[in-house]
């Protein structure tokens, strides 16, 4: 109850709930959203303390670390603009969707499994001048292993060179990897699910060449959304198609020419 976060917590919530309870700890008892976002906290305050409690939002703090913050009804929680360098332990089984972006987290894994998480944000992680990405090379199968049922992710910004770090995920329908030094289609294509839904990779190099919407729609045909724009069945099949044939037109003859010689 000494915490800063925990008064801050309590303040706000006595200035808009209808409760004649006087007691401290029982009031706490009876927060559903902690809302202690722009608080000026360097750290979270114990998470116990507020058993009733399924969304946190502490975004817009000085929060570096968050360890063994474990708490089993929490479902939403909100820790963008923090200084975070390595990713929170923090939610349970019932967690569905986790922002840390605008940190400063590096060399990043998923720590644990996170059985129902939906959503996760970790974009704008790059500093100026801070070179590469901001994964593990163990990122891509730490997310497959410990995050299931994820669908929504978004990775803008995080310096990332190709799409390698959502390899194999078949799960994902909705992926934000905008603002990255991203170059080629084979850097993007080989890496995409057949049921990925929305693509977003618009201020990327790659994002010039004439031919990524179509290659997109060729290799993911229930695409709905393309950097930011909905297109309709007919479209992406359309262009899909098209796409498949002048890949077909363009190796038939090279194909007919390694095997006449």
């Amino acid at each position: 109850m000494d915490h800063p976060g925990a008064r801050l917590a309590l303040t706000r919530y006595s200035r808009t709930a209808v409760t004649r309870v006087a007691d401290d700890t029982k009031k706490l008892a009876m927060i559903t959203n902690i809302h202690i976002d722009a608080g000026g906290l360097s750290s979270l305050p114990r998470v116990g303390l507020f058993p009733a409690a399924t969304k946190l939002l502490a975004n817009h703090n000085k929060i570096e670390e968050v360890r063994e913050c474990w708490a089993e009804r929490l479902e939403d929680v909100d820790l963008s603009d923090n200084l975070l360098t390595s990713f929170p332990e923090i939610g349970g089984t019932m967690l569905l969707s986790l922002n840390i972006s605008q940190n400063r987290l590096r060399d990043m894994e998923i720590p644990r499994l996170f059985p129902n998480l939906m959503e996760l944000n970790c974009s704008i992680q790059q500093e100026k001048g801070s070179p590469g990405s901001v994964f593990s090379p163990k990122f891509s199968e730490s997310l497959q292993q410990h995050c299931p049922r994820l669908q929504a992710l978004n990775i803008s910004a995080t310096g990332i060179a190709d799409l390698q770090c959502v390899e194999g995920f078949s799960g994902l329908k909705q992926l934000v990897a905008t603002r990255n030094p991203i170059q080629d289609l084979e850097h993007v294509i080989p890496y995409l699910c057949d049921d990925l839904l929305c693509l977003d990779i618009q201020d990327c190099p790659v994002a010039k060449n004439r031919r990524l919407f179509e290659a997109v729609c060729a290799r993911c045909p229930r695409l709905v959304a393309f950097n930011g724009k909905k297109y309709s069945a007919e479209q992406i099949k359309f262009s899909g198609d098209k796409y498949l044939r002048e890949q077909r037109r363009n190796a038939g003859p090279g194909a007919r020419k390694k095997t006449s010689e």
